[in-house]
């Protein structure tokens, strides 16, 4: 591990002083997807959270962006305004995160970045550069999250889930994208973030305010330099069943610190986690974005996206020992064994396996209590019985006397 982390720090510092020669004065070297990708456990799409992955767990996901005219510069003409051309006409994005818990709060995570699909004439069709990249390799990012108020994963530590959560990332992009596909950076990005964010049943909200730090550039009419983060979402739960589906919306704005330039994204978005206790969720928005004030640059008419992320957070909302991805009642406490129905309180006497025999009546669970017993209905008057008649033994007959042998033979004759 030692020597890959080695090899890993050897490896950038060699190509990193390349990378940002050859993006600098390269205004196709300008990120146009504003929505970056975290991975980790945020139910959001473009808004952290303070949840972190338990210790040593590993998640996934992958982020897929449509973008819509996302640049547009004025171009001169016969008239006296000049002509606003779209260089990208569509731009399709893809990002792959890994994340991994490392305990004591903390979380690491790094993203992939990538154009799959664009279309347009790109920096040739304001006769500034070469035509666009269709596909290429985007940036890599990597991000620390640590959570300083985290929400409770068993009941010994409050109501599970629920409540007030806080946590601080920082992110650092690096300038591995190919130029000419307007899907990197110039150079290196650092972003510092502050998220909140509140649980209180199907209710969900979270804010995040931070900045985006970067070098400054020209690309066209504009200036492309460090800017101001503020963004908040809030969803909620449209059915009994938490978590199943719920609507959200969210926004994020990102005023320039080095011009006027402001733009505002607004996303409405659905997302489910059916599955493993919301280990599983599935985000999907559409949305665009807004030019306050400034050149109309990463600013595109319309937005769609979908997000599918993995975040193992190992939560025991009733406390019986049984994690909630394998726990079949998860909010009613049972025994840990191997049925049909791990976790699940036993429904009927016959199932009570587990209880011992010679347990005093009053530490018997209530599976065991004896039914109620039915009121029976009022007896019959009794009626007095005749008592009976008490029946005298038969006498016993006395027995013979006894007779002499001599009395009883006759007496012979004498001759």
């Amino acid at each position: 591990m030692k020597r890959a982390c080695i090899a890993v720090a050897a490896t950038v510092a060699l190509w990193a002083p390349k990378a940002f020669a050859r993006c600098e004065g390269d205004a196709s070297c300008t990120k146009l997807d504003t929505l970056l990708a975290a991975p980790g456990a945020s139910p959001f799409a473009a808004v952290g959270s303070s949840d972190v992955l338990s210790p040593w767990d590993a998640g996934f996901g992958f982020q897929l962006s449509y973008l819509r005219n996302p640049i547009a510069v004025l171009v001169p003409t016969t008239g006296p305004s000049g002509e606003r051309l779209a260089l990208v006409d569509r731009q399709v994005t893809g990002s792959w995160m890994f994340a991994l818990g490392l305990g004591a709060g903390l979380e690491w995570g790094v993203v992939l970045d990538s154009v799959l699909d664009a279309t347009g004439p790109g920096l040739a069709g304001a006769n500034a550069g070469a035509s666009l990249r269709e596909t290429g390799i985007g940036d890599v990012r990597t991000n620390v999250r640590w959570a300083a108020i985290e929400r409770a994963r068993k009941p010994s530590d409050g109501p599970v889930g629920e409540g007030f959560g806080l946590a601080v990332a920082a992110m650092l992009e690096l300038p591995t994208g190919m130029s000419g596909a307007f899907a990197s950076e110039h150079g290196v990005m650092a972003q510092p973030t502050v998220t909140a964010d509140y649980v209180h049943g199907p209710f969900r909200a979270a804010v995040d305010v931070g900045a985006r730090l970067r070098k400054a550039q020209s690309v066209f009419d504009a200036r492309w330099g460090s800017q101001a983060l503020v963004a908040a979402a809030a969803s909620y739960d449209t059915l009994p069943i938490p978590r199943i589906l719920s609507v959200g919306v969210e926004a994020w704005s990102l005023p320039s610190l080095v011009d006027d330039r402001a733009t505002l994204d607004l996303l409405g978005t659905l997302s489910s986690a059916p599955a493993w206790a919301g280990e599983l969720m599935v985000v999907a928005g559409v949305g665009r974005s807004f030019v306050l004030a400034g050149p109309d640059l990463a600013s595109p008419d319309l937005r769609a996206t979908f997000a599918v992320r993995y975040a193992p957070r190992d939560t025991d909302s009733d406390g019986d020992g049984l994690l909630d991805k394998v726990d079949r009642c998860p909010n009613e406490p049972g025994p840990v064994r191997d049925t049909e129905t791990p976790g699940c309180p036993d429904r009927a006497p016959e199932d009570l396996t587990n209880v011992a025999p010679n347990l005093p009546p009053d530490t018997q669970p209530a599976a065991l209590a004896e039914p109620p017993v039915a009121a029976s209905p009022e007896p019959a008057p009794e009626v007095p019985s005749t008592p009976a008649t008490a029946v005298e033994p038969a006498p016993t007959p006395a027995a013979p006397a006894p007779v002499e042998p001599d009395a009883q033979a006759p007496a012979k004759a004498t001759p």
